[in-house]
């Protein structure tokens, strides 16, 4: 990541967290849902108070 001379900080995004190679981890991540070797899982969990 290249800093700039003035002005506030990039914003936080996507490619920041996983680094440079974030293209090729979407691009590969699309191919794979695509060719059905992943799929998609949307969960809600509830949390239960533990027995004390």
């Amino acid at each position: 990541m290249r800093l700039r001379a003035s002005g506030p900080p990039p914003s936080l995004n996507l490619g920041v967290v996983m680094g440079p190679g974030s293209a090729d981890y979407a691009a590969n991540l699309g191919r794979n849902l695509l060719e059905g070797r992943l799929g998609i899982l949307t969960a809600v969990f509830e949390a239960v108070p533990a027995n004390v």
